[in-house]
């Protein structure tokens, strides 16, 4: 438990990764008081308002083994849809189904582009995400991006807006769910002459040198070092519109005496991520 904190979680059974998932999902400051979170086999102290599902970087394709960016991490991208599909059949078979399932972004790998098998990849994708039996809540990951430009995504069925995928539900009475959308800044995914790349554009370039504007290319890592390696093109931004409309979000949820839980690609909890991203100003709120 984090009982230092005004705002914590008590976590009873939990793995080490189940207590770090559950803290990235939560936002700090919003919880009048302690959740529990049982990871176990006995019934949780509390009576259960509602649960949720939780799977993220999906990254499926159909193609052979590969490799992350780095080259340090095996991607089997045949067996994540395997994954997938398992996960769907564990929800099927709770005795309660969940009110919702958190897709958290990158359900279909990038490499998908080069093999033209983008539309048919995220069709069969959501097509097991449909045997569910509860809907899918489903986020921008930096993956969609590169499958997909905001103007697809904005007509997109399986998405609330595409365009701007930020946005809120109450899953129960006295709960909020905000789902951010951490790609508004980016060099991918917009338009060349888009505002929001073109800030991205210009804060890349005076945080790292090793970056061409393009995206594409240079020596991302070469010229930065600590906190600033997160200014290469795969990382995004809230933007000014977003955390505006955020903290519009939290202010009425206090108001309202409600607890929120903010969804996110990338995560935004100190104590669950191993460098900053986009977290420190959506905290201080």
């Amino acid at each position: 438990s984090f009982k230092q904190h005004p705002t914590y979680l008590v976590l009873e059974d939990c793995s080490a990764i189940m207590r770090r998932l559950a803290i990235a999902l939560c936002s700090a400051g919003s919880l009048r008081s302690p959740i529990v979170i049982s990871c176990g086999t006995e019934a949780p102290s509390q009576p259960l308002r509602f649960s949720f599902g939780v799977i993220a970087d999906v990254q499926w394709a159909d193609a052979d083994d590969g490799y992350n960016f780095g080259g340090t991490v095996v991607r089997r991208y045949r067996g994540s849809f395997r994954t997938l599909s398992r996960a769907v059949d564990w929800w099927l078979a709770l005795p309660q189904p969940p009110a919702f399932l958190a897709q958290l972004g990158d359900i279909i790998d990038g490499c998908n582009v080069n093999l033209g098998q983008s539309a048919q990849a995220l069709e069969a994708a959501l097509h097991e995400l449909r045997r569910a039996p509860c809907p899918a809540v489903n986020i921008i990951g930096n993956h969609e991006l590169y499958n997909f430009d905001r103007a697809q995504l904005a007509r997109a069925v399986w998405l609330k807006h595409g365009d701007r995928e930020f946005h809120s539900f109450s899953p129960a009475a006295g709960w909020r769910v905000v789902v951010l959308d951490p790609y508004q800044l980016a060099l991918i995914g917009h338009s060349a002459d888009d505002p929001r790349r073109l800030a991205a554009v210009e804060l890349i370039g005076r945080k790292n040198p090793g970056v061409d504007p393009s995206g594409a290319g240079g020596d991302w890592f070469g010229f930065v070092d600590g906190d600033d390696k997160r200014f290469v093109p795969y990382n995004g931004g809230l933007g000014r519109e977003q955390l505006s409309w955020l903290q519009a979000e939290l202010a009425a949820a206090a108001a309202a005496g409600e607890r929120v839980l903010v969804m996110c690609h990338v995560i935004l909890h100190p104590q669950a991520r191993y460098r900053r991203d986009i977290g420190e100003r959506v905290l201080v709120m």
